[in-house]
């Protein structure tokens, strides 16, 4: 998680597109914490994937 949080850091639009999906997230969660967490990590691994190239 320290790769992803530098890739934030370094990244202004990653970081607004992956602050927009959070506050999607958080406003149709209806699961819980299980399922905000499942659905925003796709967006994480996509982000380390194109960083590791």
């Amino acid at each position: 998680m320290l790769r992803f949080r530098d890739l934030l850091r370094q990244d202004p639009d990653l970081c607004a597109r992956y602050q927009a999906l959070k506050l999607h997230l958080e406003a149709t969660n209806q699961r819980g914490i299980g399922e905000y967490l499942a659905l925003k990590a796709p967006f994480i691994d996509a982000a380390l994937a194109l960083e590791q190239g």
